[in-house]
């Protein structure tokens, strides 16, 4: 019987394709070399499956078995060039254990491209550079653990040697996949149970939080960091660090920063996003340098150090406080010796209340490392510092001047307001539901509802619930308005239902105008408080706060007290103190020294059990919140959802048809094609009989 395959080894050292000639090569049997360490005793019985169950192909893969093995049987055999196979299906990129076309590997020895043979890691400049039609095949089978160190020991050489030394074309092409090779290897090493400790000595911290977070979130809390000691200086080279100036009220915030830091004497301002800027931006000075950088990781993490070595950045500040490639950037700079200063937009248990509660780990270890964390509550600030993490309080800037502002101006009329991004954490259904209930003692009532809604479908839900109860001619939606004077002065009563804010630039806009407000209770929320014009409810508690209003509607003089008391607050939140205290920041990271006015108050004891038995009561309620929240599950399981439709080709290729019928149909179309969605509608719930998953948790 003819062989089909020889045996070639390959010594696990990053020298190891130097002594493999040609002529050797020539010689031996077969079609496909198998390649193996020496160590172990080829098992025929499985190449031979190996080489029945994969189409032809230069490269043939042994992939562990996914979680659904009823879809392996589906997705096989498939083949394609290796760095989309490795990024499809997570492919470890070591080559023991793999079967090579002997006719793709002579000519990749004799061509030599890009002198990968003397590479400090010749099999990532192989796979990736030169691409080979690569075949996959589900085996069980862990990574040669010698083999595996010996890659691992090589990443960092590699690295180097690509931005120095590398000789050919398609180096950006190779630098953006030099992540995705270490992520594929740190996976290898976590299923080897190789310790932290030891990946912490071969790769970069981001892509190894990268991982972990992504793949391995157990692992997280071994990345411990200790407060980094305040690294003295001029600030002068400084980097803002935000997606894009538009969305938000953190962006708005931004914004207002940049304009600030962009009049420091000596100040040169890089602002670095993940989109180009757009019409209806907010406002960036012109003197500010803005660079784009791609959002992904792999392709961000390159191009993030090469232009903050470019630009010799001295200090970064990071403000996408809920985006997981953040911590990552905070890590990168860490490792360059930049200072960072990471802001927290929300309040401590915010992750848990957009249903991510990988975020809190996450966040835990990189804020450990970081210079300072700024916060926008004196109680976040006790209670980051109590988990030994670096922060101080330093509340966002105002929109407004309120050095000229005008005396104010007793409030009218039973209007109600509500401004915000209009999605469901923000509560727009229960501001709805308060003006039902308020309309039955007060008829005249009406609600100007600011701001656009990002979802089309939760717009249409929103729109028909109103036409349902008969609200048409009590609620008016504007729209994203910039307006927003012209309504909040024509307005009685602010409500802001909210499961969770930071510091909400609305409540201030409305204070301006001396609006009291109605809120569900967020007892950090340092302007929220009772003496400063805002009147809580227990969260959720909808009776309540649709009584609460009407109270205040009934006693026009108690309306306008706490409408004065709103007025006269603001002069504790005003730009003077924001940004002096962002002065005292500057100077404590240039000189070292911190000022009495940053460094947070001396609390006593039982202050300090109350802010503690918040924070608990906070995660239980944020625990809560993603539970019943229909919003945070149905994200969860498109998570799941899509993992699946990764790991099965023809579940993908049926979701895919799905959604571009249901768009078509939406748009009108012929009574074939209609016809056709129905047939293909009875297979899906056929497909739902087999396998019964609810319709409405994944919205489909």
């Amino acid at each position: 019987m003819r062989t089909t395959f020889s045996v070639m080894v390959l010594e696990n050292s990053c020298r190891r394709w130097e002594n493999a000639a040609p002529e050797k090569i020539k010689n031996l049997p077969g079609k496909y070399l198998y390649l193996s360490p020496g160590s172990d005793t080829p098992d025929r019985e499985r190449i031979g499956m190996m080489l029945r169950r994969a189409l032809p192909a230069d490269l043939i893969v042994p992939v562990p078995h996914s979680a659904f093995p009823q879809a392996e049987a589906l997705e096989e055999p498939l083949t394609g060039p290796f760095p989309v196979m490795a990024a499809r299906f997570r492919l470890t990129p070591l080559l023991n254990g793999c079967l090579v076309r002997k006719s793709w590997l002579l000519r990749c020895l004799q061509e030599n491209r890009h002198d990968w043979i003397h590479a400090p890691c010749p099999d990532f400049f192989l796979l990736f550079g030169l691409a080979p039609e690569t075949g996959i095949v589900r085996m069980d089978r862990l990574a040669d653990p010698d083999e595996l160190i010996s890659a691992c020991r090589s990443w960092r050489s590699a690295s180097g040697w690509l931005s120095d030394e590398f000789p050919g074309e398609g180096k950006d092409c190779l630098q953006r996949a030099l992540p995705d090779y270490a992520d594929s290897l740190i996976d290898a090493a976590v299923a080897r149970e190789m310790s932290t400790e030891q990946l912490r000595e071969w790769f970069p911290l981001p892509l190894i939080a990268h991982c972990f977070f992504e793949r391995h979130p157990e692992r997280l809390p071994s990345l411990k960091f200790s407060p980094s000691p305040i690294r003295t200086g001029a600030v002068r080279n400084l980097a803002v660090v935000c997606w894009a100036l538009r969305g938000g009220g953190a962006e708005r915030c931004v914004s207002l920063l940049l304009k600030y830091f962009a009049g420091l004497p000596g100040m040169k301002i890089t602002l670095i996003q993940c989109s180009p800027p757009a019409p209806g931006d907010y406002e960036c000075p012109g003197s500010v340098e803005q660079e784009v950088v791609p959002f992904r990781f792999q392709d961000r993490y390159p191009k993030l150090i090469s232009l903050l070595r470019e630009k010799q950045i001295d200090t970064c500040i990071f403000t996408d406080h809920s985006q997981p490639v953040t911590f990552y950037d905070l890590l990168t700079a860490r490792e360059l010796g930049i200072r960072t200063v990471a802001m927290e937009h929300s309040t401590f248990t915010f992750p848990l209340y957009i249903g991510d509660p990988g975020l809190l780990a996450l966040r835990q270890a990189v804020y450990a490392g970081t210079d300072v964390v700024t916060c926008l509550s004196r109680s976040d600030e006790y209670l980051w510092n109590h988990q030994g993490i670096r922060a101080r309080y330093l509340p966002n800037p105002l929109t407004f001047d309120t050095s000229n502002r005008q005396a104010f101006v007793p409030r009218q009329g039973k209007n109600l307001i509500f401004i915000g991004r209009l999605v469901p954490g923000k509560g727009v259904q229960d501001a709805l539901q308060v003006v039902e209930r308020v309309k039955t003692v007060h008829p005249e009532v009406k609600l100007f509802v600011l701001g656009s809604f990002p979802d089309p479908a939760y717009e249409r839900e929103i729109h028909e619930w109103v036409d349902k109860h008969g609200l048409t001619d009590q609620v008016e939606f504007t729209g994203f308005t910039r307006e927003v004077e012209k309504y909040v002065s024509r307005s009685a009563v602010h409500l802001m239902p909210s499961c969770v804010e930071g510091y909400p630039m609305t409540l201030m806009e409305v204070k301006s105008c001396g609006v009291p407000t109605v809120s569900y209770s967020l007892p950090y929320l340092e302007a929220g408080k009772e003496e400063y014009g805002t009147l809580s409810v227990p969260r959720g508690d909808r009776e309540a706060m649709a009584a609460k209003v009407s109270e205040l509607l009934d006693a026009p003089a108690v309306l306008n007290e706490y409408g004065q008391k709103a007025w006269e607050s603001l002069k504790l939140f005003d730009n003077a103190m924001v940004f002096g205290r962002w002065q005292f920041l500057f100077r404590w990271l240039e000189t070292g020294a911190e000022s009495a006015e940053l460094s947070p108050p001396e609390l006593p004891a039982d202050r300090q059990l109350e802010l503690l038995g918040m924070q608990t009561r906070e995660i239980i309620s944020g625990i809560s919140a993603m539970d019943s929240s229909p919003y945070c599950r149905r994200q969860i399981l498109n998570r799941l959802v899509a993992e699946q439709r990764k790991n099965d080709g023809l579940l993908d290729l049926l979701f895919r048809m799905y959604f571009s019928l249901r768009k078509k149909l939406s748009d009108g179309a012929p009574r074939s094609l209609r016809v056709l969605f129905s047939g293909f509608w009875k297979m899906k719930k056929t497909y739902r009989l087999l396998k019964p998953w609810k319709d409405e948790e994944q919205d489909l």
